[in-house]
């Protein structure tokens, strides 16, 4: 099959089983995969254009739906946390995209930028340790327009929702500039910032994913730029289709993990990938 704004002739199944694989492994800890899918699409298609931003848009709409179907089955969506920083990333996928397009146009910029940004992240959550807790179900959600509470796992948690919303707004900027998910952000906000348990804010992370990679992708595909920024749209559906499949069972896995192993595991993830941008330019 040939996807042409990658310029690239490749068997679907390829990005099907990419698609499954990412989204499989990153779903445990709130993201969608494209941390892996981008660096796949850049360096190993050498899809390297601002289209690719927005090609990775459309797998992180398809890829959430698998995640969060089993996030609420199990009990395990906050549906509150993911909609509030949802709402603030709509404004902020209006200035991603225009980012991406003008100041980082130049993929080497693109790159380095990605790298340091991955690295700061993951050696903070390598580094950090954090209380365990056990796996439960999200009960008694409660709060007002300023302030919400929910009880997880016995114990209750509350969170504010102007930080929220603001935290929201950052996190839409930087991923529909770069075109990932939004969990590599509001996790570690949501974690220790605002102190939540990562098994109740994994799900709302994929929430928020889906509504701002929505918005973005909207604001591509809009932009007075030409096919630079029209997303593949075949390419994007069948990353997102093995995405979906990798998203359903990602849940249930990640019970199996504890806490800390999550957030290592994330960390390591991030600093792996930061090194291979910076050392061999993806």
């Amino acid at each position: 099959m040939y996807f042409p704004q990658a310029g690239v002739e490749l068997n679907p199944l390829i990005p099907v089983f990419v698609g499954a694989a990412f989204s499989l492994i990153f779903g445990q800890v709130g993201l969608t995969g494209s941390i892996g899918t981008l660096p796949f699409m850049v360096s190993i298609l050498n899809f390297t254009s601002p289209s690719v931003s927005a090609t990775n848009l459309i797998y992180n709409i398809l890829t959430p739906l698998g995640s969060v179907y089993s996030y609420r089955a199990e009990k395990r969506a906050l549906w509150r946390l993911g909609l509030i920083a949802g709402a603030g990333g709509i404004i902020g996928s209006l200035v991603g995209p225009r980012i991406r397009v003008g100041v980082l146009s130049d993929i080497g910029l693109f790159k380095i930028l990605f790298a340091l940004l991955l690295a700061a992240l993951g050696l903070r959550l390598t580094f950090k340790r954090y209380s365990e807790i056990r796996v439960g179900k999200i009960e008694k959600t409660t709060g007002t327009i300023r302030r919400h509470e929910f009880t997880f796992s016995d114990k209750t948690y509350s969170f504010q929702t102007a930080p929220v919303f603001f935290a929201g707004i950052l996190a839409g900027t930087i991923s529909t500039t770069f075109g990932i998910g939004t969990g590599f952000l509001l996790v570690p906000f949501y974690t220790t910032i605002l102190r939540l348990p990562i098994y109740a804010v994994a799900g709302s992370a994929l929430i928020s994913t889906l509504i701002i990679s929505s918005a973005g992708t909207i604001s591509y595909a809009t932009l007075n730029s030409g096919a630079a920024a029209a997303p593949d749209i075949r390419l994007g559906v069948l990353l997102g289709l093995g995405g979906i499949i990798g998203g359903l069972a990602s849940a249930k896995v990640q019970r199996r993990l504890s806490s800390n192993t999550l957030h290592r595991f994330l960390g390591v993830v991030f600093i792996f990938w930061s090194l291979a941008y910076l050392k061999q330019g993806f």
